[in-house]
């Protein structure tokens, strides 16, 4: 077998699995874990990456300090038209995650959602004399005092 029939027939394979197959796999999975733990794992700050294929969501990619979730089949992925850009923008989600993992006081994160849920700020409350600042921080506070902890509880998450 020469070389050219040898990339026809590795042409052959690639053709056979579709984008949905490759992005949702064990293997794929295990390449993206493989990543996530050379860039936090080295500070010993490893997480277990669980990987999802769903164009119908909206999220792409979140870490609560311990494991990084992906949407494989995410907006930003699907914006691009070759499966090698595609997983160039679902590594650099990763590299993303990774950086919160590194970086992020998810400790105090925490503090500031349960203070949030119980209608107060934390640390304080901020001051300022800016109009448009001060109108946010009231709608803010109007939409903590109104809405259902569930539905705050959700937002403040997808921050």
């Amino acid at each position: 077998m020469n070389t050219q029939q040898i990339k026809h027939l590795i042409a052959d394979e690639k053709a056979k699995i579709n984008e949905e197959e490759l992005f949702s796999s064990p293997s794929y999975r295990a390449y993206l874990q493989n990543i996530a733990d050379n860039v936090s794992g080295k500070y010993g700050r490893g997480a277990f990456v669980q990987v999802v294929y769903r164009a119908d969501v909206e999220e792409t990619a979140n870490t609560d300090n311990f494991k990084i979730n992906i949407n494989t089949a995410n907006i930003l992925a699907r914006s691009f038209k070759k499966t090698a850009h595609k997983n160039l923008s679902n590594i650099g989600l990763i590299g993303h995650e990774c950086g919160h993992i590194l970086f992020t006081d998810f400790h105090f994160i925490e503090k500031y959602r349960q203070a949030i849920l119980n209608g107060k700020f934390y640390p304080r409350k901020p001051v300022t004399k800016n109009f448009r600042r001060k109108s946010r921080l009231a709608h803010s506070t109007y939409f903590v005092l109104i809405k259902p902890k569930s539905a705050v509880n959700k937002h403040l998450l997808a921050i």
